[in-house]
């Protein structure tokens, strides 16, 4: 039976993110020691929640790292575990709240661990692009995979239900398929914009316009194919369509929000409030794990 893979990237600079204090003191120290997907949300890193929701969908997860980051987190991992035991058996139970405190020292070491830790089959450095990072990702596929998903981990909120609809969009007969949601906000095309602001030339029309999320779901050859030569592209379904492929898109989730700045973070924090809430409801159910 063929298999699914899913590439979580979480290679991005962040560079947008920064640290400001704009969404509460409390979260600077911890957002200028790490990479923007290690930041807690709702409990949980980005990466946790990203990395949970593709292995509950996909049969693999290759996780795709700053080649930096990854230099660190093995022997941050094994700091980690030589320190408290029982963080390493939380970290691979999925159980990362009750050992990552705030703003500490140890909550660093302790989520660089969860990097090596984390439900995923593979971890491989990224490139210097995004369309780099999933060409390095595409390298860990095993042979028998022929449905690939891409999905970026500064997406925490994207469910399993998520995945399960691109792919079953692919397994339909569509080269690819992406979520989508409706564009709302009227759109202006401002052509010289500078940071002080430009001049309004036209309003775009928003008719039959979509806002593209990810997962996004690939047939193997089709991806593949797609980036030979290495091209650049901001998502790879724009690669498929360059190809002549099909792209089927699919309903969107609010949830899947893209967490780009520390206003996102608190947006996608909200939105996860209730999946936190029943997450950990489950987790201490004292009938969870019994016999019946």
């Amino acid at each position: 039976m063929r298999r699914v893979w899913a590439l979580v990237l979480a290679g991005g600079a962040g560079s947008r993110f920064g640290t400001g204090t704009d969404v509460g003191a409390t979260r600077t120290d911890a957002v200028a020691a790490r990479t923007k997907v290690m930041v807690p949300v709702a409990g949980r890193t980005m990466l946790d929640w990203s990395v949970s929701a593709a292995a509950a969908a996909c049969d693999g997860v290759t996780l795709v790292l700053p080649a930096g980051l990854l230099e660190q987190a093995v022997p941050s991992a094994e700091t980690a575990l030589a320190q408290s035991p029982v963080l390493g058996e939380e970290l691979r139970a999925g159980q990362t709240t009750s050992v990552v405190p705030a703003d500490t020292t140890l909550a660093d070491v302790a989520l660089r661990a969860e990097v090596v830790l984390a439900r995923a089959d593979a971890v491989v450095a990224g490139g210097a692009t995004r369309s780099a990072s999933v060409r390095a990702g595409l390298g860990t596929v095993p042979d028998d995979v022929d449905v690939v998903v891409c999905h970026d981990a500064a997406r925490p909120g994207a469910s399993a239900a998520l995945f399960d609809a691109v792919i079953a969009a692919v397994r339909s007969g569509a080269d690819a398929a992406v979520p989508v949601l409706p564009v709302y906000d009227t759109l202006k095309r401002v052509p010289a914009w500078r940071d002080s602001g430009g001049t309004v030339t036209a309003t775009v029309d928003r008719t039959g316009l979509f806002a593209v999320q990810t997962p996004q779901a690939f047939r193997r050859e089709a991806l593949v194919a797609a980036h030979a030569g290495a091209p650049e592209a901001t998502d790879d379904a724009a690669l498929i369509e360059a190809a002549g492929g099909t792209v089927l898109a699919v309903p969107g989730e609010a949830e899947a929000h893209k967490v780009t700045t520390q206003a996102d973070l608190v947006i996608v924090e909200a939105l996860l409030a209730g999946r936190a809430r029943a997450v950990a409801t489950h987790q201490t159910s004292p009938t969870d794990g019994g016999s019946g």
